[in-house]
């Protein structure tokens, strides 16, 4: 944290609580989901991973190869290597083991001739196409809310909409919602009445006792004259 207060600039506002927070739920997302943690060692590669991974949506591409360099200091796990590159290139495998993301993307474009839409769409994955999906996978499974965001033309839309038409419809129940400018809170809260169901007390859900995955697209959109409506 020291390295973080002193040595990298603040572009926007966090607090290390939520950083943490964050990074131990989704270790807590990845270790459940896996079945090939045996060691301390294991452990201790998927802490660093969840770290540096949350990390890296604050830092700068400089200040992510400062604070690898750093961590080195401090920890004997990551992976080793001597090209320029640092920990945030990498991720770790269902082995256990560090490999890099762009061997994952390579993984993930192998037969995609097989993986084209009905509607002839088709999802050719980078580096940070597979780690918002990696990270969607398991913040669902932690059950946390995710706000993802990109230029125009990302694929922030047709990844979402991938990933949840992926999800188990025996246990999921996933809707979409399209913010426009004519969007208020009445209407989000309209929406989000009609999709659930009163279950007992003060707790409302899904119909069928399914989770509700409720994917709002272009959120900036319900603005007027740059002033929220919400």
């Amino acid at each position: 944290m020291t390295f973080l207060r002193e040595e990298c600039s603040r572009s926007s506002y966090y607090s290390e609580t939520s950083l943490f927070s964050l990074s131990l739920c989704l270790l807590d997302a990845i270790l459940r989901d896996s079945t090939h943690v045996t060691t301390d060692i294991h452990v201790e590669r998927f802490f660093i991973f969840s770290l540096t991974f949350v990390l890296k949506a604050i830092l700068n591409s400089d200040e992510q190869k400062r604070c690898s360099d750093v961590l080195k200091n401090y920890v004997s796990v990551l992976p080793d290597d001597d090209r320029e590159i640092s920990v945030f290139d990498y991720y770790v495998d269902e082995s256990c083991e560090w490999d890099l993301w762009t061997a994952k993307v390579d993984e993930l474009n192998e037969n995609i001739q097989d993986r084209i839409d009905v509607f002839g769409n088709i999802l050719v994955q980078t580096v940070d196409l597979a780690r918002a999906h990696y990270f969607l996978k398991y913040a669902s499974l932690a059950q946390v809310n995710v706000l993802l965001t990109g230029t125009t033309g990302s694929c922030k839309s047709f990844l979402l909409d991938t990933f949840l038409s992926g999800l188990d419809q025996a246990h999921f129940l996933a809707t979409r919602l399209n913010f426009s400018k004519a969007t208020n809170s009445v209407d989000l809260q309209k929406f989000i009445e009609a999709n659930v169901v009163h279950r007992q007390g003060f707790t409302y859900g899904a119909p069928l006792a399914k989770k509700l995955c409720l994917f709002i697209d272009d959120l900036q959109a319900s603005t007027t004259n740059g002033l929220e409506k919400f």
